[in-house]
């Protein structure tokens, strides 16, 4: 949002306003308040145009054309009172000013009007009250105030019975004897006495010659004072007298100016008189004309009672609370992809022999006949004989042939479960090695009885 020094207005929101700081001479209207904000070049994103400035008195005071535009502030412990001037001295417009007023101190602030203007509503405000003025015609006022209307003094309560006589305190210390005052002056010379009565005439003694009357002597000081003796103890306090008779109640104060009427939420449908109070979007009004579907703050037919205040600073945060209970098991997952093929186990032991199959049938019986010592037709075989030719014994020596190629593997059996290791024996000595295998055929001469392989490995 660009500012520059000439007056203008500038639209935006408010991360738009809070991020300049305006002019004297510029207002920003935000869209998202939806409202006003006048600029004082120091304060970022500027000042609502419902917060005003304030000034501050602490004595008499008679209101100016400027404070229309201000808050006039009381700050002293003495009463004091303010004066609306009348329209000749000052030009307020009618059914267009208001004056706000605000008492913090703990002296009492009387609102009056000069003579010749009306002034209707409360009109002393207490410590912390505060009140809203509104010129309404020519010369004529309407005080609206945060202070309700002083109810009558209540009567008397009785009077409660007289406690009892506490106890005698003790008695206190004796204090120090005083200095010796200074003698007084000499008092006169108190009356004689009466004349004692005449004694007895004695005998006359000779007329000795006269002496001459000698002077007066000087009048002795006076003694000192004694001492003060010590005070004795206070006597005990005398019984209280009767309680008396209660006066007769006082007569009952004139009723006070009547307050505002609270008529709770503003209501388009619900018809207002003057001095009826609602509250809308946070801020509360009272209506200064009677109307009806007049939307607040139209200041027409509305004053404002109090504005809503700032949003406080975010508080703290609170305490972690504790960890919530476990939640159930979730569905168990798809599987996974097939890994691959783990290396061939070991060949599992060889499984225990079949039975043995059913003999076959008996061969037709071949043609008796002897026949002589065969011989090999392929490789070094060596092929002996022995007995007669209708029962001999052949002796093949067949040495052990190429090892043939590998056979395809066959597929791989499931593993077996593994056995338990046995122990390790010990190793057994090498054996000797055995004879070439040795291929028996007993051939007789009534038939091929059986056929008999041996092989010694």
């Amino acid at each position: 949002m660009p500012l520059t020094d000439n007056k203008n207005i500038i639209l935006g929101d408010e991360s738009d306003r809070t991020s300049v700081t305006p002019h004297t001479a510029q207002l920003l209207k935000d869209a998202d308040a939806t409202y006003l904000f006048y600029g004082d070049g120091t304060t970022v994103g500027g000042i609502a145009v419902d917060v005003r400035p304030s000034v501050t008195k602490t004595g008499t005071y008679t209101f100016v054309r400027k404070d229309e535009g201000r808050l006039v502030i009381l700050n002293t412990s003495s009463d004091t009172t303010f004066t609306i001037p009348t329209d000749a001295s000052v030009s307020f417009p009618d059914g267009d000013t208001e004056l706000h007023v605000i008492n913090i101190g703990s002296g009492t602030l009387t609102l009056a009007g000069a003579s010749g203007v009306t002034l209707s509503g409360t009109t002393s405000l207490g410590q912390y009250n505060r009140a809203t003025v509104r010129k309404v015609a020519a010369n004529s006022w309407v005080n609206t105030s945060s202070v309700g209307v002083t109810g009558p003094t209540g009567p008397s309560g009785p009077t409660g019975a007289t406690g009892p006589t506490g106890p005698q305190g003790a008695t206190g210390p004796t204090g120090p004897a005083g200095s010796d005052g200074s003698d007084g002056s000499t008092g006169p010379t108190g009356p004689a006495g009466p004349t004692g009565p005449t004694g007895p005439t004695g005998p006359a003694g000779a007329d000795g010659s006269d002496g001459s009357t000698g002077p007066t002597g000087p009048t002795g000081p006076s003694g000192p004072s004694g001492p003060q003796g010590t005070q004795g103890p206070e006597g005990p306090t005398g019984p209280t007298g009767p309680t008396g008779p209660t006066g007769p109640t006082g007569p009952t104060g004139s009723v006070g100016p009547e307050g505002l009427v609270f008529e709770g939420a503003w209501n388009g449908g619900t018809s207002y008189s003057i001095d009826d109070a609602v509250t809308h979007n946070g801020n509360s009004f009272i209506a200064t004309a009677a109307h009806s579907n007049q939307e607040p703050p139209n200041a027409s037919y509305w004053a404002v009672l109090s504005a809503k205040g700032d949003t406080g600073p975010t508080g703290p945060s609170g305490p972690t609370g504790p960890t919530g209970p476990t939640g159930p098991q979730g569905p168990t997952g798809p599987a996974g992809s097939d890994g691959s093929d783990g290396s061939t186990g070991p060949t599992g032991p060889t499984g225990p022999s079949g039975p043995t199959g059913p003999t076959g049938p008996t061969g037709p019986a071949g043609a008796a006949g002897g026949f002589g010592t065969p011989s090999a037709s392929t490789g070094p075989i060596g092929v002996s004989a022995s007995g007669p030719d209708s029962a001999k014994v052949f002796a093949f020596t067949i040495p052990a042939g190429a090892t043939g190629p590998t056979g395809p593997t066959g597929p791989t059996g499931p593993t077996g479960p593994s056995g338990p290791a046995g122990s390790d024996g010990s190793d057994g000595g090498t054996g000797p090695t055995g004879p070439t295998v040795l291929l028996d055929l007993q051939v007789r001469q009534q038939g091929l009885e059986h056929l008999l392989l041996v092989a010694v490995l």
